[in-house]
């Protein structure tokens, strides 16, 4: 076992990433509180630890502590594809009064920069953001799975560039999750886009015509 420090009293790992450099980061849920039906716990915490040596220590990594009293808390990891790449993550977030918002860093947690949710309402209302739902592609843009503009159940995948506030429409997909994977030319995205629970149908990503079955691909960008 590597992560026995990091287990404690209602404390749980619920995700964890590699970098080619040999550095891994663990999320780490904290859950408190009396449980209802329905959830887990009357309140949840998650943070993120680092460790450099395979897991025999770990470190706090510098992130914010993320609560659900204000949103799901999670983190959005896109793992390095070189040695000497720095981390790309992105959180939902709410700080203090402030709107619900994603706060993300590009330089493994030295400085963070807040960036706004997708809103496909007016007045504005962020578009819930589960697990799933938003991802980080390796040049650094936000991609967020939604209902599609004017519609009331197509689903439609959104992208947000690293250095712009607006959010871009790609085009539709039947996809229920969304999956990036970074490759040496931009990366390929990946949509779960049926199952037992879903049934199974044909569908598209991006404006591409996606096969009957559970994945189906298009290339990004």
């Amino acid at each position: 076992p590597i992560d026995q420090s990091l287990v404690g009293h209602n404390q749980t790992i619920t995700s964890f990433w590699l970098s080619p450099s040999g550095e891994l980061l663990a999320e780490v849920m904290t859950a408190s509180g009396v449980a209802t039906p329905g959830s887990v716990s009357a309140s949840t915490r998650v943070a993120l630890w680092r460790s450099s040596d395979v897991g025999a220590h770990w470190q706090l990594f510098p992130a914010p502590t993320l609560s659900s009293d204000t949103t799901p808390p999670y983190f959005i990891v896109q793992q390095p594809t070189g040695t000497d790449q720095p981390w790309h993550i992105c959180a939902p977030y709410k700080a203090g009064d402030a709107a619900l918002s994603l706060a993300c860093t590009f330089d493994s947690g030295r400085t963070w920069s807040t960036r706004p949710l997708l809103c496909i309402t007016a007045p504005c209302k962020p578009a819930l953001p589960f697990a799933g739902q938003y991802i980080l592609a390796s040049d650094g843009a936000v991609l967020a799975m939604a209902l599609a503009p004017g519609s009331g159940s197509q689903v439609g995948i959104y992208r947000l560039p690293r250095d712009s506030a607006k959010w871009q429409y790609l085009g539709p997909t039947s996809g229920g999750m969304l999956f990036f994977v970074p490759t040496s030319n931009g990366g390929v995205l990946w949509a779960f886009t049926g199952g037992a629970y879903l049934g199974w149908f044909s569908g598209s990503i991006g404006g591409h015509q996606a096969l009957p079955g559970v994945l189906s691909t298009a290339t990004y960008p």
